[in-house]
């Protein structure tokens, strides 16, 4: 099994990972996501095999706005675990992509639920086509930009209106 531990989980910070995290990235076959810069093709194609072999994004934040890296998972069918904190929960949706756990929890509850998953092979390979799903329907800048689009051409259809019943009056 391969889980995904984005930079801000240093591997040289041990000290701060519970004992249940720690055993997790140490005994099972991991990928720790360095800082990439994904404007550089062979960051790129280091952060795309990453996702690619890997079977889960690990995220415990303490804060996030949105999280686009929950986004290029679902873009692998890689389901994300994370915290419901910020904006996290735009991103992730319960058992469609992921998991969002409370930002408290300790590292056990983040390796029990990832157990839990894997454990049972057939819903897992459903969680992963759902999270490609989620990602082809929702998580995507296509159907981010149709979205905004809408939603500009909506405003100016009214600033129109509004226009025009000024110069009626």
């Amino acid at each position: 099994m391969n889980i995904v531990f984005p930079a801000m989980l240093d591997p040289k910070d041990i000290n701060n990972w519970s004992g249940t995290l720690y055993h997790i990235y140490h005994k099972l076959k991991k990928k720790h996501i360095p800082h990439l810069y994904k404007a550089k093709k062979e960051d790129l194609t280091k952060l795309c095999a990453i996702l690619s072999e890997s079977h889960f994004l690990v995220l415990p934040t303490r804060f996030d706005a949105f999280g686009i890296v929950f986004c290029e998972a679902s873009a692998y069918g890689l389901p994300s675990i994370s915290a419901e904190v910020g904006g996290v929960s735009q991103a992730i949706r319960e058992g469609k992509n992921g998991f969002l756990l409370p930002a408290d929890a300790p590292a056990k509850d983040y390796a029990e639920k990832i157990k839990t998953i894997f454990s049972d092979k057939e819903n897992y390979f459903k969680l992963r086509q759902s999270s490609r799903h989620e990602f082809e329907t929702r998580l995507n800048w296509d159907v981010w930009g149709e979205k905004v689009n809408k939603i500009l051409e909506e405003a100016v259809r009214e600033w129109k209106q509004l226009r025009v019943k000024s110069y009626e009056l």
